[in-house]
């Protein structure tokens, strides 16, 4: 079933549209399973206060479609009654559901690079450290916490948490862009998490030591295959842009060897410059609240299906040559990598790890040695960001059969979207001129 709800104001950011299709439910979604995470099975739960009994609920998609593509999620409407000394009481409560995708090719896809059981690992293992960090010796910093509450995390492959948007969360407009200040306070968050990650690290090493999930041997057929298929779908585009005819020879000469570029790229990471990566960051993994006036007062990560123990430069490339306004990733790079370092070395400082930091021009130069990964961000990632909906990826009754023997171009439509060409047009120069192309 489908609840309808008004799209709530945002001055500055926008909640995603859900998609209009009603869902198809998964079989386990039952009202014994609600009342489960309802009753907090991993100890952080809502139901704690007394007895709850769920009388029904009410499921819609919780992203638009092109906004998520890695799992199935659900913003599920509870309609509860809760037992307490005081009596009964009936309520609403609102929680996210995520699960496998439903769509076969993006289901197989999840299965092979593991990306569930290293989400549900992070939620039981490492950012519980992380929260431990915050309520303790970071206690009155900026950011009280990082990232939302589990409520359920036993089952394999499905997780539950608190719905965000009913304390006031939304994300920013994925097609419009991050603008400064926004930016700004995710650079802050980001150093937050990166600093704390080494600490823990000090203490208990394997508890923030995730291995890489995509660029790897188990992936190489499937990675040598579609990477060089979408950047030369990507070059025909760029050959009919006047004037940069030359771009698209080097993006087909890129996808040539871009898998062992990227092999590389992680096997010759220095240890200094190791850090518990998000991994994921963009523009539709961050949500913002706000005050009454409109400006970003907190933050919160979602979605660590793809964190990594590695160069925080990828973090940071991921997310810069994704998600800014084009005008404040030209204008303004450098004020953000000096919030996001600035903010890394003073908590390193409070927490007594300061042997672990690096330099600004250590950074400057770990992230010119990674820049082929802000290639790869751009030509892939920077595409899905600015996709509209009538542009994204489609999966659903594709095989990967059909996509390997070239009957259906799943590139196509998404690299051919004019926002994404405006903004491309912008990094392929800033690319050359790094001698990342």
């Amino acid at each position: 079933m489908e609840a309808r709800e008004s799209k709530p104001a945002a001055p500055a950011a926008a909640a995603p549209t859900p998609d209009s299709a009603a869902p198809a439910l998964p079989d386990w979604l039952t009202t014994a399973f609600l009342q489960e995470a309802l009753a907090g099975a991993n100890g952080e739960g809502e139901g704690k206060g007394g007895a709850l009994r769920v009388k029904g609920f009410h499921a819609e998609n919780a992203v638009g479609k092109g906004d998520n593509y890695a799992s199935l999620m659900l913003r599920v409407r509870v309609d509860v009654v809760e037992t307490t000394a005081q009596g009964e009481r009936t309520a609403q409560r609102s929680i996210i559901v995520k699960s496998k995708p439903l769509v076969e090719m993006s289901r197989a896809w999840v299965e092979k690079t593991l990306l569930f059981p290293k989400e549900q690992r992070m939620y039981r293992e490492t950012l519980p450290r992380m929260q431990r960090l915050l309520d303790g010796p970071l206690r009155g910093q900026p950011f009280a916490r990082l990232t939302p509450r589990a409520l359920l995390n036993r089952i394999d492959d499905i997780l539950v948490f608190e719905d965000l948007r009913d304390q006031g969360f939304k994300m920013v407009s994925r097609q419009c862009g991050m603008d400064l200040e926004h930016c700004l306070m995710l650079m802050k968050a980001l150093g937050l998490f990166h600093a704390m990650s080494l600490v823990i690290h000090e203490e208990d090493p394997a508890s923030v030591v995730y291995e890489e999930s995509f660029y790897t041997e188990a992936t190489r057929s499937d990675f040598e295959f579609f990477m060089p298929k979408s950047l030369n779908s990507l070059a025909e585009h760029v050959d009919g842009w006047q004037g940069f005819e030359h771009y698209a020879d080097k993006l087909r000469e890129f996808g040539k060897t871009i898998f062992g570029v990227m092999m590389n790229i992680f096997a010759e990471t220095e240890e200094r410059f190791k850090v518990l990566n998000h991994g994921d960051c963009w523009v539709n993994n961050t949500l913002f609240k706000y005050s009454e006036s409109g400006e970003p007062v907190d933050i919160r990560f979602v979605d660590f299906q793809m964190c990594r123990f590695g160069s925080m430069a990828l973090d940071l490339q991921y997310f810069l040559f994704s998600s800014p306004r084009p005008d404040i990733r030209t204008e303004k790079m450098d004020e953000m990598l000096s919030t996001y370092h600035t903010t890394y070395l003073q908590v390193l400082k409070q927490l007594g790890c300061e042997h672990r930091a690096v330099s600004w021009e250590e950074l400057q130069q770990e992230m010119k040695r990674v820049m082929p990964f802000g290639v790869m961000s751009s030509c892939n990632l920077l595409a899905i960001v600015l996709a509209e909906p009538s542009e994204a990826m489609e999966f659903e009754g594709i095989t990967e059969e059909e996509v390997r023997s070239g009957e259906v171009d799943i590139f196509a439509k998404t690299l051919a979207g004019k926002t994404f060409a405006k903004a491309l047009r912008l990094l392929l120069p800033y690319f050359e001129k790094q001698g990342a192309l």
